[in-house]
């Protein structure tokens, strides 16, 4: 290829520039990597916080169906109906 040659003639190699590109850019790159961590950080904490609301949600769901199965149930009168008929 012409830029190897080009690169041959100057005595490089496409590894020798991207490792010269990548020394050049490691700040940017290291500053990406560390928003990156902070973002997971973040997701993974909302993702707890999101099971621990689960969790919480179950457990008062759980005890209000272990309540109503548990205790009398009360008997609702439709007084929708008995209006009506009297009208």
């Amino acid at each position: 290829m012409r830029v190897e040659k080009i690169l041959a003639s100057a005595d490089l190699s496409v590894d020798a520039i991207l490792a010269q590109t990548l020394s050049i850019k490691l700040d940017a790159i290291e500053r990406i990597d560390r928003m990156i961590t902070i973002a997971e950080a973040r997701r993974n904490a909302n993702l707890r916080e999101i099971n621990r609301h689960r969790e919480v949600l179950g457990q008062n769901l759980r005890r209000a169906i272990q309540d109503v199965e548990d205790g009398p149930l009360p008997v609702i009168e439709n007084t929708s109906v008995k209006e009506r008929n009297a009208q």
